[in-house]
């Protein structure tokens, strides 16, 4: 239980240092079933025995009609007798019929706009006041560098903000934690992790170099994560 410790130090300092958890929330967590959404849900499970607040949690997955099957996370759901929520919508055409099946970048952020937009309704719905998605550090970090190389930005993945409507606010409470930690704690803990399938069958590949970029700047420099963070926190409090 090495990693546990350390993405959990990661994750109650995000949470701590962005006051992502009060007391009487109710958290709709979004669960996609891929390592990040297990590592974040196990770490809320944690935090929820141990903070001094008492809040709620509801795992919600939101189906887009990929054909993605979800049977073995409703066990591990079933297992940790935690009440969960799996909403249908048919995302995926309404994806191939606005963008077709070429334009890679626009079909996934399209898509995910869809999808947050499901999450936003169910919580109202479910009269959740939070809702926490499963960005972490590397998706900060290739976030605003594609924002700087592609579209001359420096938007950056904010730890905790409000919807538009004011109504809801959004807490990323991995957003401290490398994607390699989530990846080998989801080994180690051996979740169920899904397989998700879309229209396409490459990635962005655009995303795909700067992923790249991101893994061997890291690799080359043991404080590359740590200034980041550094540097996101930064960006973000001169936008505020």
């Amino acid at each position: 239980m090495i990693l546990e410790p350390r993405i959990r130090g990661s994750v109650g300092g995000a949470v701590a240092g962005h006051r992502m958890i009060e007391d009487k929330d109710r958290i709709l967590v979004g669960f996609s079933g891929g390592k990040d959404s297990f590592a974040m849900l196990d770490m809320l499970l944690t935090l929820q025995k141990r903070a001094p607040v008492s809040f709620e949690i509801l795992p919600v997955i939101v189906d887009a009609g990929f054909g993605t099957d979800y049977s073995r996370v409703e066990r591990h759901m079933k297992t940790l007798k935690l009440r969960y929520l799996i909403v249908r919508e048919n995302i995926s055409a309404i994806v191939k019929a606005k963008v077709g099946s070429k334009d890679t970048g626009k079909c996934c952020s399209l898509c995910s706009r869809l999808r947050r937009g499901v999450l936003y309704r169910v919580a109202l719905e479910e009269r959740c006041n939070k809702i926490a998605l499963g960005h972490n550090l590397n998706d900060a970090i290739e976030t605003l560098l594609m924002n700087m190389f592609y579209v001359s930005s420096t938007e950056v993945m904010r730890p905790k903000y409000k919807s538009r409507d004011k109504k809801l606010t959004v807490i990323r409470p991995l957003i401290y934690v490398p994607e390699e930690l989530t990846a080998e704690y989801a080994k180690e803990q051996r979740f169920p992790v899904v397989k998700q399938k879309c229209l396409f069958r490459k990635a962005d590949s655009r995303r795909a170099k700067v992923k790249e970029f991101v893994k061997k700047m890291a690799k080359g420099n043991k404080f590359f994560y740590s200034s980041m963070i550094n540097a996101l926190e930064k960006i973000a409090a001169k936008k505020d």
